[in-house]
């Protein structure tokens, strides 16, 4: 088990910047090795569950 502190920032948006913190977050499923990249770009995708969520910080009011 592990926290994950995930940022969303746009810096042409005057939303400014979100931080949420995930906490107690498990990997449901962790492949070992997957080597199809038909662009170039290998790509990793895992189910997880998390038990809680933190607002760390929310975007400006956008009015």
């Amino acid at each position: 088990y592990f926290d994950a502190t995930l940022t969303i920032h746009d810096p042409t948006s005057r939303a400014g910047k979100q931080v949420v913190q995930l906490t107690d977050v498990n990997l449901d499923d962790i492949p070992i090795a997957d080597f199809e990249a038909d662009d170039g770009v290998m790509e990793w995708e895992s189910d997880f569950t998390f038990e809680g969520v933190n607002l760390v910080q929310e975007f400006n009011g956008i009015n």
